[in-house]
């Protein structure tokens, strides 16, 4: 990273790339809130490793979902999949009250 931000600086393009002071529309998007539409989740782990868990968390508990692993092997975590496929499913999905009422 450090050669590709020389290199922009050589040239004299966005000098604040990859600093908290570049202002580039992807940054911006990025650090942008998400719609009140759109549904978060956070799968974490206590024993991580690398991320405290706590900054894992959302403000909404049923949306933080605990799992066993570490960092690296969330990746290879089936019921890490199985709670995302869980999510997906039921995003979007049409009210089942509504449809049979």
């Amino acid at each position: 990273m450090t050669r590709i931000r020389s290199r922009a600086e050589q040239e004299g393009n966005r000098p604040d790339c990859f600093t908290a002071a570049c202002q580039c529309d992807t940054v911006a998007a990025l650090q942008a809130p998400l719609p009140s539409s759109v549904p978060q989740i956070a799968i974490y782990t206590k024993t991580d490793g690398i991320v405290d868990w706590r900054s894992c968390i959302n403000d909404e508990a049923e949306a933080d979902v605990e799992v066993s692993g570490t960092h690296v092997g969330l990746a290879w975590n089936p019921k890490v999949y199985r709670i995302i496929a869980q999510r997906l499913a039921g995003f979007g999905a049409p009210d089942r009250a509504a449809a049979s009422g």
